[in-house]
């Protein structure tokens, strides 16, 4: 007869033991690129949404720089409600909005930072103050549920060219990119885009077009050291769009 070559018991649990090792050592890697790439991924779909409904509007209401944002006489909550229905809303498909008395889907949610501390409020996007309400800047936001499940809070204010002094049109677009799911961290599903005619390089190449930053307009060294960190993400889409639509190794990601 002949004789038969066969793994000893030894052997085979040496190999599931190194091919466990490898995993091990790979799985978290392999996680993270996956995340990464979803986030991305979610956070070009937030910026087509709204840069899409934005443009449109231009066909509609002329240069945004001549729109109307914040109306003092109205104050925040009104004057962005007022941007919300007249800017965005028409120009989007299977949207609610709602304003800081009708906020809904707080569900005790905790916001928090890239470093795990949490966010010094629970609102639905993370604003400071009671659910929904914009308490640093003394009024209120709209929110947009669009039927992805993506929530984006807008918040229109006054806001001076560093320049001149002159007042500049400004609004905020506060984004979870995926609603009410988690990881509910700012820098990894909950972004900020401003529209503001203060400089920028992105969105179109054509100088004459809007700025829509994906945070307030800076450049790549200063968001990374100044607003794209463990505990503050407002520069971080900037961040990811300036990078070709990536996360690379220098990103705050924890």
């Amino acid at each position: 007869m002949k004789k038969r070559n066969a793994f000893t018991l030894a052997e085979v649990l040496i190999t599931l033991g190194i091919i466990g090792i490898v995993a091990a050592m790979t799985l978290p890697v392999l996680t993270t690129k996956y995340q990464k790439q979803l986030t991305v991924n979610q956070l070009k779909v937030a910026y087509a949404i709204l840069y899409e409904a934005l443009n449109l509007a231009q066909k509609d209401h002329g240069d945004y720089k001549y729109w109307t944002y914040y109306q003092e006489d109205i104050g925040t909550l009104n004057s962005s409600v007022n941007f919300v229905n007249t800017y965005l809303r028409p120009y989007m498909k299977n949207v609610a909005v709602y304003t800081a008395n009708k906020i809904i889907g707080c569900q005790n949610i905790v916001y928090k930072y890239m470093d795990g501390s949490t966010v010094n409020c629970n609102s639905v996007i993370g604003f400071c103050g009671t659910c929904g309400t914009a308490g640093a800047q003394g009024g209120g936001l709209a929110q947009i549920h669009l039927a992805n499940g993506m929530i984006i809070a807008v918040l229109t204010r006054e806001a001076n060219d560093i320049d001149t002094g002159d007042p500049i049109p400004w609004a905020e677009f506060h984004v979870d990119t995926n609603g009410l799911k988690g990881p509910n961290v700012w820098g990894k599903d909950i972004f900020r885009f401003s529209l503001t005619s203060r400089g920028g390089k992105f969105g179109s190449k054509n100088k004459s077009d809007m700025k829509f930053c994906g945070g307030d307009c800076h450049e790549r060294s200063f968001d990374l050291a100044n607003q794209c960190l463990i505990n503050n993400a407002y520069g971080c889409a900037e961040v990811i769009m300036g990078d070709s639509w990536q996360i690379k190794d220098d990103y705050p990601w924890r």
